[in-house]
């Protein structure tokens, strides 16, 4: 006779938290997790004080009086060559983040805090001037409580010119104030959402650090996408407190869900004087944390053992390009957490087959329309999987349509969900075509650099160029070098390395060959895995076929949006981020695929700890 299997100390510790906090009592300390949070992300923001009286002067005798941090002033001249950057920076009486990294554009010269000079001579000529990464600086021997004086002098080339300032993230001790604010807003979660484990949230707490890390070293302009246009949507929406018209700005095309969201935490930030980027990019965070926490949960109902499982979560939590999207500002963080919300209750419908999570489903279906196009890819797996649910179900010739009429009023108003959700998109479509000036879905499209686009003949979707896929091993979206030209090396690298080279050490590069072999071997793991589930009728389990349509899916609609818009950027990965939660599953049912899983998770850290 075989013994029980011995629980996990995470189920362990699950089932004591659980007995605690039962009820009343589990709602208030929820409600407590989430207003500690709040008051410390405040406390971490107030800590690096205000800038006050931020202003430009000129050698003309000219002055510039800036509103809000970055302080940029945009122009195609190049007539201002030397210029003076002064503020009051006015700091509390206990001083936690005393330093502070400065974005030059283009050159620092010199710089002063209460009329002293600030030593800059163990930076190169060459840091001084770098307007992308910026210098970080050790100011606390200048600083003092309260009032301090800066002076900062800085040189033009031409184009856009100023400053901006970002208080170091890692500083101790004011991260442990945002380590913590995160901390007990995921102790919140777990206490709001009923039947949450601890094993599904630990993994999203595990990732917290390496994102923290990786904020502190990437300012809201890395290695990222129009960010500039995104916030002019959001700008709008604020000071408006309406839709834009798709005319009013680069982005302004998008659904409007994510950018009131975005609205609301600027005018958060103006309200409390602090910088609505790095705000921002907290926020961007925080909907990553669910998103992590909503493809945990759903692991519940997909047909893995529990060493399966934890190599799914590995690969879900860890996949190198998490980072990217974890602080990216953009609507491609809130589609995100929509899909992955979506997987959650329309996999613990097939499972259970409450009608609730079936509405609960179609209804997020139907809202994500107002998130980004990109949810057309889950709202048609879903309906072909429901599709082939229900139609097996259904009887044969004479009771075919009783049965359907019995179905249709068990399920009324979640056909109704579903009749809507189709809607919105046909609505969409023919207002575009109505426009002769407008795109099908991307409505900037028109204005794209030229310099971007490839080719689109059949053999541009078919090959893979191998040779460019290990050398060089990022992608340049400009130039055929990088095997931009063929579909499949760009979907495959921007999976784990975006658009963006990373060659600050030859350590950087090593890791990307580890990571571009170990992706292939996980590739072949998956192939064997997906044509499994296509000829072996024991595989072939809903969840596996609705994770196998939206895989298939999202490479279609990711093909064809390379075609009808034929940019290397139209293929580029984060369009179908969400691909992981079916990949990772598919992988891990391999025990060996746990190998180049592995190697690519710990590589990719390596990776990202170095940029």
């Amino acid at each position: 006779m075989s013994k029980e299997a011995k629980p996990s100390i995470a189920a362990r510790l699950s089932r004591r938290l659980a007995s605690a906090f039962k009820g009343r009592n589990r709602l208030i300390v929820g409600v407590a997790g989430l207003i500690l949070a709040g008051a410390l992300s405040v406390l971490w923001f107030l800590a690096s004080g205000k800038f006050e009286n931020p202003k430009f002067e000129f050698p003309n005798g000219t002055i510039s009086e800036r509103k809000q941090n970055p302080y940029y002033i945009f122009t195609n001249g190049d007539e201002i060559k030397d210029f003076k950057f002064t503020t009051i920076w006015n700091l509390p009486r206990i001083l936690l983040r005393t330093r502070m990294e400065i974005v030059p554009d283009d050159c620092i010269q010199s710089m002063k805090i209460n009329g002293v000079t600030v030593d800059l001579t163990m930076f190169s000529r060459a840091q001084l001037c770098d307007f992308t990464k910026g210098i970080k600086l050790e100011l606390a021997s200048y600083l003092k409580p309260e009032k301090n004086e800066v002076q900062i002098n800085l040189v033009n080339r031409g184009g856009r010119f100023g400053v901006y300032f970002r208080p170091s993230i890692l500083e101790f001790p004011a991260v442990l104030l945002i380590f913590f604010a995160l901390l007990s807003l995921l102790g919140a979660i777990y206490c709001l959402i009923p039947k949450l484990t601890i094993a599904e949230i630990l993994p999203t707490f595990l990732f917290l650090p390496f994102a923290i890390h990786y904020l502190d070293r990437t300012h809201f302009d890395m290695r990222t996408y129009d960010v500039w246009e995104h916030m002019a949507y959001a700008q709008l929406m604020a000071a408006n407190n309406a839709v834009p018209a798709a005319t009013d700005c680069w982005e302004c095309f998008h659904p409007s869900g994510y950018y009131w969201l975005a609205s609301r935490v600027l005018l958060i930030a103006k309200s409390i004087s602090i910088d609505p980027f790095t705000g921002m990019q907290i926020f961007s965070l925080i909907l990553f944390m669910a998103t992590l926490i909503f493809l945990s949960s759903a692991l519940r109902f997909v047909p893995l053992n529990q060493i399966q499982k934890r190599l799914a979560l590995t690969l879900i939590v860890f996949w190198p390009t998490s980072f990217l999207h974890s602080i990216r500002i953009g609507n491609d963080s809130v589609t995100y957490l929509w899909n992955a919300a979506i997987f959650f209750f329309f996999l613990k419908w097939l499972a259970q087959k409450n009608s609730r999570d079936l509405g609960v489903t179609l209804a997020l279906c139907l809202t994500g329309w107002w998130t980004k196009s990109n949810i057309v890819v889950v709202n048609v797996a879903v309906f072909c999987t429901l599709a082939y649910v229900f139609w097996s179900t259904l009887p044969p010739a004479k009771a075919f349509w009783p049965s359907l009429t019995s179905l249709a009023n068990r399920y009324r108003f979640q056909a109704a969900l579903f009749l809507a959700t189709l809607f919105v998109p046909i609505v969409r479509s023919l207002d575009s075509l109505l426009r002769p000036d407008a795109e099908l879905w991307t409505g900037n499209a028109v204005a794209i650099d030229p310099g971007l686009r490839v080719g689109r003949q059949w053999a541009n979707f078919v090959c893979f160029d191998f040779q460019k896929y290990f050398s060089p091993p990022f992608i340049m979206p400009r130039a055929d070098g990088g095997g931009r030209q063929c579909f499949w090396t760009y979907v495959l690298k921007t999976s784990i390395f975006g658009e963006f080279t990373y060659d600050r050490s030859n350590v950087q590069h090593y890791f990307a060959l580890v990571m571009s072999i170990s992706l292939l071997g996980l590739m072949i793991f998956l192939v064997y895995r997906i044509f499994q589930i296509a000829t072996k009728k024991k595989d072939q389990h809903l969840s596996n076929i609705f994770m196998a349509l939206y895989f298939a899916f999202s490479i279609l609609a990711l093909a064809m949006n390379r075609f009808i818009y034929p940019f290397g950027v139209s293929s580029d990965f984060r369009y179908i981020f969400s691909i992981i939660f079916p990949v990772a599953i598919f992988c891990s049912h391999f025990k060996w695929a746990s190998v180049p899983a592995l190697f690519i998770v710990v590589a990719g850290l390596g990776l990202f700890a170095f940029v």
